[in-house]
């Protein structure tokens, strides 16, 4: 299921997020595989004016899922800087990816430096096919100090392994 919330012309979606339905019956929820603006694409991209959410149906049967994407205007466009990483993952073990705004100062004409780019938020993606050795559940995705942190436990069956990706997403103005 691909869900997006817009913004207005001229606005820029600077963060967003997600709520989705459970049930009935117990244990029938969606699985999110991405929560991310300006869509999963490695080396970073050119923000969008939307921000995207996907998730696996767990069952059959509908739910509801509903994206929301915070927007402003008159900004600066922010930079969006994505990591991956592909490992081997076995059942209920973790894998963590960080993305982290630009440090680095650099020199400008007329002895000017560039301000350096402060993080205002994140995003991940982790793409699985229904069914294989391999769940991804997303345990934390959040902002430790300067960096954009998500974490995912691999919640597929029990003795289950497989190749686990993970893109983590920092929004940086």
């Amino acid at each position: 299921m691909l869900v997006e919330a817009a913004c207005a012309p001229k606005a820029v979606a600077i963060s967003g997020g997600f709520e989705m339905t459970s049930g009935p019956p117990a244990g029938h929820l969606p699985i999110p595989e991405q929560s991310i603006g300006g869509g999963p694409f490695s080396g970073g991209n050119k923000p969008v004016r939307n921000w995207r959410v996907v998730a696996q149906n767990s069952k059959t049967g509908a739910q509801t899922i509903t994206a929301h994407a915070y927007c402003a205007t008159d900004i600066p466009v922010p930079a969006f800087r994505h990591n991956q990483v592909t490992a081997t993952v076995p059942h209920l073990e973790a894998l963590s990816e960080s993305s982290r705004c630009s440090k680095a100062q650099r020199r400008m004409k007329k002895g000017k430096k560039t301000p350096k780019r402060a993080l205002s938020g994140g995003g991940f993606y982790s793409p699985f096919a229904p069914g294989t050795a391999v769940l991804p559940v997303h345990t934390e995705s959040r902002i430790v100090g300067r960096t954009f942190v998500d974490t995912v436990v691999n919640g597929g069956p029990p003795g289950g392994s497989g190749p686990l990706t993970l893109q983590a997403q920092a929004i940086c103005f």
